[in-house]
């Protein structure tokens, strides 16, 4: 159809219609100044939605206020140690939910515009302005973290929408394995098919097994990924056994990771200086094999991945480096964030592997502020802020309660070492000599911590940097999730070392409210604080849009972990801050030859001991509870009540749990249920011994008998 003497057709992204008149050349005017726009835009949740909910945090704050004054003002004086210890935690609580409202009270989304950024950097005819990004892949033990998983996630990279000169991939192998070596180089033959495949069918996503799971039927590229399937799963079976004298290489000389905690460093360009070429002759992005920790590379942005979570969106870096080359806003952002999601999830999502309030409510706040957190993957750094240098000075300062909230918080926790003082950042960074005055500006991440991803972030942020949270509507990355709750409670342990506030907080769990008799008014706060929460609850999940059963089991999980790794952590950081002990990492598996074949499998691990135990206590005291109600009759009901609610509560939070346990009784290690049965009966005798809520006489009351006792 003609227009105005020209041809008219819809671009690729967008629904407007565009002009080009018939000698070919668009109306420059239209593009210049698109281009010149911003590359993306904050969107604030809705008024209607978020004003109901911070109206009902205040009321919160309110009634949770008289709540304190009862709790204070009325002590059981029976059993007043155990008053005292409820009280404490329930001030704590009080105390860390508040912090956990404030940045709850502004979140944001946010929206980008690729097309803006490919006519900004990305001119027809001229080379790229568009900036390098290197991508590392970490990976520790190939036993654990399937080479298979591994290899899929250097092929989303390998495959990414990005210029083939802006992108190159490192895999650092932790573990030194030459397992993790022969895979890579088998996976950078495959690459060489994979990728023409990839960008001639415009595929989603660009890992094979997860396109191929979805019944994509293209038989070639298929059959082309089983047989690569087949090589990599053959060295897999070679490396169970270990020969006594170490690993070989081809030239016959010694693998030099034979001593896993004393190797030399080790870089292996695996794909060339310019990458390599696939089957259609084009050029392959650069793929290295690295052991050392050192930069290895010039480019201006980094994304670091676990080996387990692959490009699930192939546009996820133009996503990112349209806040990071934004003129209006990137200059002070020091990384952007994106949402971690997972493959491999049970439809029920049993153990909140998902994490969705966090990733989806508790993100979005922390955003509205400025301050998302790094969470250790699918994170796009500026690579001038892990040389440990201060943000650009801003004209407008942030708020004051924001900067000692930031400070107060993180940045007593956290610290890096350097030689001199940094001066003011550059635009762009230097390339960096191979001396010792260049390698002590390296600043890199913060170790020493098993939450080091946290304080890395947190050190940004008391340099003057920003961050950014980016949840596009294709997620951008993918990951393997535990496969069983064995697992699952190590990944949580390892989370919760990083701070023992969570033993305050999840101790409400295993504890019943030490309470006394409550009158009408008493009833009434309590009351009101409970629809308060439900309150919150729902119009908290109004306006980020999670799912009522995905807050449920997220709350599931909440008590699970709390009477179970949050607990242990507690004590284990204590041993690490007192007395140097230091705590192992441990690699949790990610992946099962059938799908969801270990769900409630239960390996041997202590961690599951307090949660068993406190079922049994729950259990046992609902027994006794209704038998001791039965033997009294009608009056004993009404005080009976709300300590059965309490223990239901309890119970139902740890349904998963009971569910794994009783599930799968032939594969539940006898010695959590020894252990479990044996803690639990000596907390009811001691319970029943000691009795706090009987009232103590020196002998029986003989005028309840009808007796004269003169």
């Amino acid at each position: 159809m003609e227009v105005c003497a020209g041809l008219v057709t819809g671009t690729h992204n967008r629904d407007e219609i565009v002009v080009i008149p018939r000698d070919g050349k668009a109306n420059a005017a239209p593009e210049s100044n698109e281009a010149r726009q911003p590359l993306s835009r904050r969107l604030p949740i809705p008024s209607s939605q978020i004003n109901p909910y911070r109206i009902i945090i205040m009321i919160r704050l309110v009634v949770l206020g008289f709540f304190f004054y009862y709790r204070v003002t009325h002590p059981v004086t029976d059993a007043y140690g155990l008053w005292l210890v409820s009280v404490i935690c329930e001030i704590w609580f009080a105390v860390s939910w508040i912090l956990d409202q404030f940045p709850k009270w502004l979140p944001i989304e946010r929206e980008t515009y690729l097309d803006r950024l490919s006519l900004r950097y990305e001119k027809e005819g001229k080379p790229s302005q568009i900036s390098a990004v290197d991508i590392f892949a970490s990976t520790v033990d190939p036993l654990k973290e399937l080479p298979l998983v591994s290899a899929n996630t250097v092929l989303s990279i390998l495959a990414v929408d990005y210029p083939v000169d802006k992108v190159s991939c490192y895999v650092s192998d932790d573990g030194a394995a030459m397992l993790t070596f022969e895979a890579l180089s088998e996976t950078a033959e495959f690459a060489k098919k994979w990728i023409p495949f990839c960008k001639k069918f415009n595929i989603e996503p660009r890992a094979p097994e997860s396109y191929f799971s979805q019944n994509m039927d293209y038989l070639q590229g298929k059959r082309d990924y089983e047989e690569f399937k087949v090589r990599v799963n053959a060295l897999v079976a070679k490396a169970q056994k270990i020969p006594e004298e170490g690993w070989t290489m081809q030239d016959g000389t010694p693998w030099p990771g034979n001593n896993v905690r004393d190797h030399p460093g080790m870089i292996q360009v695996i794909l060339g200086q310019n990458g390599g070429l696939d089957t259609d002759g084009n050029e392959l992005p650069p793929l290295v094999y690295v052991r050392v920790s050192a930069v290895l590379t010039n480019a201006p942005y980094l994304l670091n991945l676990d080996c387990d979570h692959y490009i699930n969106n192939s546009k996820a870096i133009r996503e990112a480096i349209c806040f990071l080359m934004d003129p209006s806003l990137g200059k002070r952002v020091c990384y952007v964030q994106f949402p971690q999601r997972f493959d491999g999830i049970d439809r029920n999502d049993r153990y909140a592997n998902r994490n969705t309030v966090f990733f989806d409510i508790n993100m979005k706040g922390l955003d509205g502020i400025q301050r998302p957190i790094y969470v250790g993957t699918g994170c796009v750094f500026r690579c001038q802020t892990l040389y440990g240098l201060d943000a650009p000075k801003q004209k407008k300062a942030p708020s004051r309660i924001c900067n000692f909230w930031l400070k107060w918080c993180c940045c007593k926790s956290c610290c890096f070492r350097r030689k001199k003082k940094n001066k003011k950042p550059n635009s762009e960074v230097k390339p960096l000599r191979n001396d010792e005055d260049s390698l002590e500006l390296v600043i890199g991440w913060i170790y020493g911590s098993v939450t080091e991803d946290i304080l890395t972030g947190f050190k940004m942020h008391c340099h003057g940097w920003r961050s950014i949270y980016c949840m596009p509507k294709r997620p951008a990355f993918k990951g393997s999730a535990p496969i069983n709750l064995s697992d699952r409670l190590h990944q949580v342990l390892r989370w919760a070392l990083g701070s023992i506030e969570f033993f305050f907080q999840q101790a409400l769990s295993s504890l019943d409210i030490i309470t006394p008799e409550l009158d009408n008014a008493a009833s009434l706060w309590f009351l009101s604080l409970f629809i308060c929460i439900f309150a919150t609850i729902i119009l908290e999940m109004t306006w980020s849009g999670v799912a009522i059963d995905e807050w449920w089991r997220n709350e599931q999980f909440w008590v699970i972990g709390g009477v179970s790794a949050h607990l242990f952590a507690v004590f284990q950081g204590l041993l690490k801050v007192l007395a140097g002990v230091d705590t192992n990492f441990t690699v949790t598996s990610k992946s099962g030859d059938e799908e969801f074949s270990e769900l409630y499998a239960f390996k041997w691990i202590t961690l599951l001991i307090p949660p068993t135990t406190l079922l049994l206590l729950n259990i046992i005291g609902v027994v006794a509870g209704i038998s001791y109600a039965i033997n009294n009759g009608y009056d004993s009901w009404g005080p009976l009540f709300g300590k059965l609610f309490f223990a239901f509560w309890v119970i139902i939070h740890l349904y998963p749990f009971l569910k794994g346990l009783l599930g799968r009784k032939n594969r539940t290690p006898t010695i959590i249920i020894v252990w479990s049965i044996l803690l639990a009966s000596i907390f009811s005798l001691l319970w029943v011994r000691i009795d706090p809520f009987l009232a103590k006489t020196d002998g029986p009351l003989l005028e309840e008998c009808g007796l004269d006792c003169n």
